[in-house]
């Protein structure tokens, strides 16, 4: 597994897989800000620390930054197939997808809830990260299981 950078000495909060930036805000946020092409060692990583953070917590809340994510390869998919069923994210909210990338996304989000793949974890599109913020504080009010 591909381990975080530790260049300019980042906090303990921060880490650096390749390129792309992931951080945590305590109690139960989980940030990533993916900055180019992705691969399958880099999201093993990314993911392995989401695992490490979110055990045990509910909810744990993902903010994920699409706007300059790059290309991913046959390996990655892969591995994000895998992953799908186990994540342990109560919400993701994601922004930054073109719209292209949205619908996409969108119809691989119905598919999965249809076949019953994270049947408790909510998964919504924003336009920046002020509105994924905002989402994420209106949904902690509510304190209730996922809405679809």
């Amino acid at each position: 597994m591909l381990e975080p950078s530790t260049q300019n000495e980042q906090p303990a909060h921060v880490r650096h897989y390749g390129p792309h930036v992931v951080w945590i805000e305590p109690p139960d946020i989980f940030g990533i800000r993916f900055m180019g092409p992705l691969t399958a060692e880099q999201l093993r990583g990314i993911l392995a620390w989401q695992d490490e953070f979110g055990h045990g917590k509910s909810p744990l809340f993902v903010i994920c930054d699409l706007s300059r994510i790059g290309s991913t390869n046959d390996e990655t998919r892969k591995c994000l197939h895998e992953r799908s069923g186990k994540d342990n994210a109560t919400v993701s909210v994601c922004y930054g997808m073109s719209f292209a990338i949205r619908i996409l996304v969108e119809m691989i989000d119905r598919a999965r809830r249809y076949l019953g793949r994270d049947p408790h974890s909510e998964l919504i599109m924003v336009a920046n990260e002020a509105e994924a913020r905002a989402y994420i504080e209106k949904r902690r009010g509510r304190n209730l299981p996922a809405q679809r």
